[in-house]
């Protein structure tokens, strides 16, 4: 996982120009723009909740800049290979109890794995980098008795 700062403390160009949405030329000369967003109006996806059973979210779909996620003696499955992102960064944070929540992703997103495993586990398969200006998704999820698992995937959900 790379640091949102050079070893200068300078942020990264990519991370300029997600957080600003215009485009940053960086030292090497090569021009980083932000990705395309969904039109404004279109919010998507904000919650994904399991209780007692399971929550699957897959093929084509819109995914909010923040995504919150609670299992409680379920599972949630979050499909990220077909999704349409509504900014360059996109948290999915929440918790688990006696549960489990798995995201799958393209290796074409940057990924960013945080939180804190109480008496439960964070799995990570795949590489946590990407292309210089790809979408970031930073999966922020506490299991307590429970599970976190993101995969690198190829392909599309379909």
């Amino acid at each position: 996982m790379r640091p949102p700062q050079d070893r200068s403390g300078r942020h990264r160009p990519e991370e300029v120009s997600a957080r600003f949405e215009i485009p940053v030329i960086g030292e090497d000369g090569s021009l980083t723009t932000p990705p395309p967003v969904t039109p404004q109006g279109s919010q998507g996806q904000r919650a994904a909740l399991a209780f007692f059973g399971e929550v699957t979210r897959q093929g084509p779909w819109t995914i909010a800049s923040k995504l919150r996620v609670g299992a409680l003696f379920g599972e949630v499955t979050l499909d990220l290979r077909d999704v349409t992102f509504t900014a360059h960064l996109t948290r999915i944070v929440g918790v688990s109890l006696f549960a489990s929540v798995k995201v799958l992703v393209p290796p074409t997103v940057e990924l960013r794995v945080t939180g804190l495993a109480v008496f439960g586990e964070h799995q990570v398969t795949g590489s946590l980098s990407a292309a210089p200006g790809a979408p970031i998704v930073c999966v922020d999820v506490v299991p307590v008795f429970g599970e976190t698992t993101v995969t690198q995937i190829e392909g599309s959900s379909a």
